[in-house]
Order: structure tokens, then C-alpha cells, then sequence
């Protein structure tokens, strides 16, 4: 658990790339009928900023160690939900 009071707001250049990744994962996910993960968007897509690709491989790794059937389906993965802490992005929820 991260105290988002020690956390700080993410800078404006990564805050642009994850909203431009989820334009494009929209679409992905219209495509697909919808049942689709950001992860199942990554697999599938060359179209990634590394420190984006980075921090969601991180993530995908968390998610799958909490072994919850369909978790990453229900992600609330929005750039105002990622903040910095300790110079790492790390993923809130308000």
C-alpha cells in the first residue's frame, strides 16, 4: 500500500503517453468485443513507450501473483491513477 499523500502527481509527458496507450486500447477492446485486458493489448501491439511497457509487464506480474480469476479484466488502469513514489510509478485508486 502506497500513501498517496508521499506520492507525487505523474509528469505531464508520461501522463500524455498512458492516456495515447488507452485511446489505443480502447479501440483494441471495441474490436475485440470487449472481454480484453490491457495486458491482452500489450501482447498484441509494438505501438508502446518502454517506460509504459516497463511498468505494465511490473504489473501484469503483480496482478497474476494475486491469483484472482479475471482481476486484470477490472484494472481501473487510467493515467490518473498511476502516480510516482520513490521515483517508480506505482498504481493508485482514489
Amino acid at each position: 500500500m502506497y500513501i498517496m499523500a508521499n506520492a507525487s502527481k505523474l509528469p505531464d509527458r508520461i501522463r500524455k503517453m498512458i492516456d495515447m496507450f488507452m485511446d489505443d486500447f480502447y479501440l483494441f477492446a471495441r474490436e475485440r468485443g470487449g472481454e480484453v485486458s490491457i495486458f491482452d493489448f500489450t501482447k498484441e501491439t509494438d505501438n508502446i513507450d518502454p517506460v509504459i511497457d516497463n511498468f505494465l509487464n511490473a504489473l501484469q506480474l503483480d496482478v497474476e501473483k494475486l491469483n484472482i480469476k479475471e482481476f486484470d479484466l477490472d484494472l481501473d488502469f487510467r493515467s490518473d491513477n498511476i502516480m510516482i513514489w520513490n521515483d517508480k510509478m506505482v498504481m493508485v485508486d482514489w
